[in-house]
């Protein structure tokens, strides 16, 4: 076995490894030296050429920084292809600002018209609401209202906890409605000044 040493060119040609450590120290063995167990290793062949090359081992740390940092590209790039995949969308849809205006008006449109169709709803509920109410009060007063209350029929009380219960859900619902209308015209504004962008041209799009 040649003992592990600093040693010039010319005496490690008969030599098989080969590494560096972090002091710039060369090190040849004809089997691995110690000294090159955590560092990059060179395999070489007798006549001294290089004939494979080994990566230094990495750390905890270096292994976890390196498997984060791929993470991060191949996120980077889902994005860049899926931003890539939602501009071709948006040049192919719109032909002009006006057609994302007429587009967006007429889906801010729709939201409006359900919105009136649930208030009008709501008035309607009022109103047989307040003829239930009055029904009621019938049977609590009793029919003569000198007489003792009577128990009102369960369809009534049925009705009017249905009544009720489709009101509450129809407030909900435009509760609802007018949050998505908000995010719809927010979305029709971001795609109007990316067309824009992207119309005019490379040298004017927003860093992704």
């Amino acid at each position: 076995m040649t003992a592990f040493c600093v040693a010039t060119v010319t005496a490690a040609l008969s030599q098989t490894y080969k590494c560096v450590d972090e002091k710039g120290v060369t090190y040849y063995g004809d089997i691995m030296p110690p000294q090159c167990a955590t560092k990059a290793i060179t395999e070489m062949s007798d006549q001294g050429k290089v004939k494979k090359k080994y990566e230094m081992a990495l750390t905890t740390e270096q292994i976890k920084a390196r498997d984060e940092e791929a993470a991060r590209k191949k996120e980077e790039e889902k994005l860049a292809a899926e931003q890539k995949r939602k501009d071709a969308a948006l040049l192919a849809t719109y032909g002009s600002e006006r057609e994302i205006d007429i587009t967006r008006d007429r889906s801010l449109g729709q939201f409006d018209a359900r919105v009136s169709s649930a208030n009008q709803r709501i008035k309607e509920i009022d109103k047989r609401v307040e003829k239930l109410q009055n029904e009621m009060e019938f049977y609590k007063a009793g029919k003569s209202k000198k007489g003792p209350a009577k128990e009102p029929p369960i369809q009534l009380v049925n009705d009017l906890e249905r009544s009720g219960h489709e009101r509450t859900t129809l407030e909900a619902s435009i509760k609802n409605m007018e949050g998505e209308k908000i995010k719809m015209k927010e979305k029709f504004e971001q795609d109007k000044a990316r067309w824009k962008e992207l119309k005019a041209g490379p040298g004017q799009l927003r860093k992704q």
